[in-house]
C-alpha cells in the first residue's frame, strides 16, 4: 500500500474521532441544558448581577490589609480558568497493536493535528474565562486596556505552554532528536482525560461509559428506621427510593442550597422575586424527582404487591410531597430572618400552593390510567 494511501486513512481516523467525539459531546449538552436547567440557570445569572450592582460601589477591603475581595476572586478566577484544557490525543488501547507499524505517520500528521487542536481549543477555553472575568478584573483595579491585553495574553501563553510540556512528555524526543509515542503513557492519558469527560456528564445524564459509584449512605439509616411498612407500604418504599437514589436527596439539596444562596442576595429586591424563585425550585425539584418513579417503576414496584398504576403514581406523588415538605418550611423559616414574618409566610404559602398543585396534577393524570379500576 503507497504512502499516500496510509496518510489518508490517518486523516479520516482523526477526523471521525473527532467528529464522533463533537456528536457525543452535543447529545450530552442537550440533555444537560434542557428546559428545566436554563430556566433555572437564568434564575440565577439574574441574581448574580444584582448582587454584582450592589456590590459594585464597595472596595470591600480585608481588615484594612490593602488587599480587596475583588483582587481575591479575580485571582481565583484566573486559577480556576488555568486548571481547564489539556492535550487531546484521542488514542485508544487499540491503536498500540494496530497502529505501532505507522508510528511516524501518526507523528507527522495525526498527533501534530491533534496538537494543533489542542491549542485551539486552551485559547478559547482561556478567552472565554477572560471575557466572563472582566468584570471582576476591573473591580480588582486592572483598568487599563493594555494590562488587560497582557492579562489575556499570560493566560493564554500560560496554557499553551502547559499543553506544550504534555505533549512533550507523551511524544518524548530521542536523542538524534527524533519523536517517539510513549504508549503507555499515552494511552494512560487518553483515557484519563475521556474519563473527566465523562464523569462531568454523568453529573445530569446516565452515560454509559462511566460507572455509576454505588453510595450506601449509613448515616440515614437511623431515619429510614422510622419508616414502617406496616403503613401505607408504597408511599414508604418510594421514600426509600428517593432517598437513596444518586440523583434524589442529593440533586434536591444541591438545588436547595442555590435557593438560599439567591434568596440571600435577592433580600434587598422586591418579594414577588422570591416568591417566582420559591415556585421555580419547588416545581424543578418535583420535575426531577418524578424519573426515579420512571426509572425504578418495573424493577421495584412489583405488581404482585402493588398491582394497580394508578395506586403506584400516588403514593410516589405522596413520598415527593412529604420530602418536599421538610424544605419549604425551612426556606420559610430562612426568609423570616432574612426577610419580615409576612414574608416568610408568604414564601412558605406559595411553596405549598406549587407542591398541591402539582400533586393533584399527578392525581388527574393517575385516574386517567386505563384498566386501572
Amino acid at each position: 500500500m503507497r504512502q499516500s494511501e496510509n496518510r489518508v486513512q490517518l486523516d479520516a481516523l482523526y477526523q471521525d474521532r473527532l467528529q464522533r467525539k463533537q456528536v457525543e459531546t452535543k447529545r450530552y449538552l442537550k440533555l444537560l441544558f434542557n428546559d428545566h436547567f436554563l430556566l433555572f440557570l437564568t434564575f440565577a445569572f439574574g441574581a448574580l448581577v444584582l448582587a454584582f450592582r450592589q456590590l459594585s460601589g464597595q472596595s470591600l477591603a480585608i481588615y484594612g490589609t490593602g488587599v480587596t475581595l475583588w483582587q481575591v476572586l479575580a485571582t481565583l478566577w484566573v486559577i480556576v480558568a488555568l486548571f481547564f484544557g489539556h492535550f487531546q490525543s484521542q488514542l485508544e488501547k487499540a491503536d498500540r497493536l494496530f497502529l505501532l507499524a505507522a508510528e511516524g505517520f501518526l507523528l507527522q500528521d495525526y498527533l501534530k493535528r491533534a496538537k494543533r487542536r489542542s491549542f485551539l481549543t486552551v485559547v478559547m477555553i482561556e478567552v472565554i474565562f477572560f471575557v466572563l472575568g472582566l468584570p471582576l478584573f476591573v473591580r480588582a483595579g486592572l483598568h487599563g486596556p493594555w494590562t488587560l491585553v497582557f492579562l489575556l495574553l499570560l493566560m493564554v501563553l500560560v496554557k499553551v505552554w502547559h499543553v506544550q510540556r504534555e505533549f512533550q512528555t507523551l511524544f518524548p524526543a530521542s536523542s538524534a532528536g527524533v519523536h517517539q509515542i510513549n504508549w503507555p503513557v499515552a494511552v494512560a492519558q487518553s483515557e484519563k482525560m475521556a474519563a473527566r469527560r465523562y464523569a462531568f456528564f454523568s453529573l445530569f445524564a446516565e452515560v454509559p461509559k462511566q460507572g455509576m459509584a454505588v453510595k450506601r449512605r449509613a448515616y440515614l439509616d437511623r431515619f429510614l428506621a422510622h419508616f414502617s411498612f406496616s403503613k401505607a407500604p408504597a408511599r414508604q418504599l418510594a421514600l426509600r427510593q428517593l432517598i437513596r437514589n444518586e440523583s434524589g436527596l442529593t440533586l434536591v439539596l444541591r438545588q436547595f442550597g442555590l435557593t438560599v444562596f439567591l434568596l440571600f442576595i435577592l433580600r434587598k429586591q422586591p418579594l414577588y422575586i422570591a416568591v417566582i424563585l420559591v415556585i421555580a425550585f419547588t416545581y424543578l425539584a418535583v420535575r426531577q424527582l418524578w424519573p426515579i418513579f420512571q426509572r425504578n417503576r418495573h424493577q421495584l414496584w412489583n405488581k404482585l404487591l402493588f398491582p394497580r398504576g394508578q395506586y403506584q403514581m400516588r403514593a410516589f406523588s405522596q413520598a415527593i410531597f412529604t420530602l418536599l415538605c421538610p424544605l419549604v418550611i425551612l426556606i420559610g423559616l430562612l426568609a423570616c430572618c432574612l426577610f419580615t414574618l409576612v414574608d416568610g409566610l408568604v414564601l412558605m404559602f406559595a411553596g405549598f400552593i406549587t407542591l398541591l398543585v402539582l400533586h393533584f396534577q399527578i392525581i388527574l393524570k393517575s385516574d386517567k390510567l386505563k384498566g386501572d379500576k
